[in-house]
């Protein structure tokens, strides 16, 4: 989740669109986050219309985005059968309800929008506008060992932020993990893959090798992997291990949430594998003889200045490093607050 001050950046209404296989075309799609500033949507043609995989947050530029994708494809909002969300992060689902919405008023019928069950329970927990939401994460930064938790944390200002990109929240279908799915004229394996998010999911077309990743593997950066409060048991240990499931499918062509397509597959896994070794191995150094996860964040991440965003990511995405050393008996917890690691 990103945060409405530093990391916005000027507007930009360009969308970049390209075919990517056969029927199916990648939406390059600006979003108002410094470091961050695309996001990818795949439209894919159909019997019955255009399917949605993804849609970009709702920002006061996404109307004239889709406006100009629509009018190079000579399509309308009508012509769309269905959106396929990866998962809930504002970026990759922040405007399906308003597509969706649009699309039903046009055309006289459903359209649905699927998710996972695990996604579709997230969205209820993160982005309700819940009371207790501020002091469940000033517990967390204070068990994180932060100076200052409440500094920390989400204003409300930021949340609000936030939450609007999202709104107003689409009528949901879940599409369980496991079930096949039609998703323009290709039939997918609906794959989960947790770690980014626990309800992740990947879509697979085996007879054209084709894989939609979302978030999940990225080819220029690493997604990130955290363990904020809700959140299932180490998401990195999960993580890795769906990489190892990933590995076993034919992939010819891979279709990710950000960046360009990915054809050296195996390649790409091995250096994520390789990278979060590296991570694990520079956290439990960072330990030392014992330290708090603001201890190791401070530690692991001295090579840059950390914004007050940047720095909640950072102990979120340490914590699950930490977590997952845990997994591996490597490393124990002692459960005084703030929590304190060491070696095992």
């Amino acid at each position: 989740m990103l945060a409405p001050d530093a990391h916005l950046a000027p507007p930009d209404t360009r969308a970049v669109l390209e075919a990517v296989a056969d029927d199916v075309y990648r939406v390059t799609i600006p979003v108002p986050f410094r470091g961050l500033r695309h996001v990818n949507a795949y439209l894919l043609r159909g019997p019955d219309g255009w399917d949605l995989v993804d849609t970009g947050l709702a920002s006061p530029e996404a109307p004239a985005v889709w406006a100009a994708v629509r009018a190079r494809l000579g399509i309308g909002p009508a012509d769309l059968h269905q959106i396929i969300l990866t998962h809930h992060h504002p970026d990759h689902m922040g405007l399906a309800g308003r597509l969706q919405r649009a699309a039903q008023e046009a055309a006289g019928r459903p359209v649905p929008v699927r998710m996972s069950p695990r996604e579709i329970e997230i969205v209820g927990i993160i982005w309700q506008d819940r009371a207790d939401r501020r002091e469940i994460l000033e517990a967390y930064f204070a068990c994180c060992g932060l100076p200052d938790p409440a500094d920390a944390n989400f204003s409300n200002r930021e949340f609000d932020w936030i939450r609007r990109t999202v709104e107003p929240f689409p009528a949901f279908e879940p599409l369980p993990p496991g079930r096949p799915v039609q998703i323009g004229a290709r039939p997918f394996e609906t794959l989960l893959v947790p770690g980014h998010s626990d309800g992740h999911l990947v879509f697979f077309d085996p007879a054209g090798g084709l894989l939609l990743t979302g978030d999940h593997v990225l080819p220029h950066i690493t997604p990130n992997i955290a363990r904020w409060p809700g959140v299932e048991d180490d998401p990195l240990g999960r993580y890795l291990g769906s990489l190892g499931m990933l590995r076993r499918l034919p992939v010819r062509r891979a279709l990710p949430g950000h960046g360009g397509v990915l054809d050296d597959w195996h390649g790409r896994l091995a250096a994520l594998e390789a990278h979060h070794a590296e991570r694990l191995a520079a956290m439990q150094h960072a330990v030392g003889a014992g330290a708090t996860v603001f201890d190791v964040t401070q530690r692991a991440f001295q090579h840059r200045p950390l914004d007050r965003h940047e720095l909640r990511m950072a102990v979120a995405e340490t914590l699950a490093h930490l977590e997952h050393l845990m997994q591996r008996r490597r490393l124990r917890r002692l459960d005084d607050q703030p929590w304190w690691f060491e070696p095992a």
